[in-house]
């Protein structure tokens, strides 16, 4: 995503120091995933384009087939990828739009903020109901 950030969009994520670029690169990546996961399941959903079985058969099915697990991390991947593309799609019409409204540019910070509070709010809300579904599902 650095890489397509910094050559469409001309916002330079890209590191010298490889330790910086470690934490950067990582966070950017836990970003994206968690878009996947909070905004392009919903939507894909909603739109009807994947439907998801039922939690319950999920766990009780990977319990005997192991390769569930391998194809759903696959799933994850290809989920990200998608997020990856969506996510350099509106910061490149954030950074267009910013250049009709150049006032804009003195809310990004405020902005990026705010959305990384609201994405991770919402990260942190879907893995609590995973958990809760995880023990209903392995309770008698």
């Amino acid at each position: 995503m650095s890489f397509l950030v910094t050559n469409f969009c001309y916002i330079d994520l890209m590191q010298k120091d490889i330790f910086t670029g470690f934490f950067v690169y990582y966070f950017i990546g836990l970003i994206v995933s968690r878009i996947g996961s909070t905004v392009i399941d919903p939507i894909l959903i909603k739109s009807r384009l994947i439907k998801f079985a039922n939690y319950k058969d999920y766990v009780t099915a990977t319990k005997v087939d192991e390769k569930i697990d391998i194809l759903s991390e696959s799933n994850n991947f290809f989920r990200t990828i998608i997020a990856v593309l969506l996510t350099t799609g509106i910061i490149w019409l954030y950074v267009y739009v910013e250049s009709f409204w150049p006032v804009l540019k003195d809310y990004s910070n405020l902005v990026l903020f705010i959305s990384l509070l609201i994405l991770f709010l919402l990260s942190y809300r879907k893995q609590t109901n995973y958990i809760i579904k995880r023990i209903k599902s392995n309770l008698p």
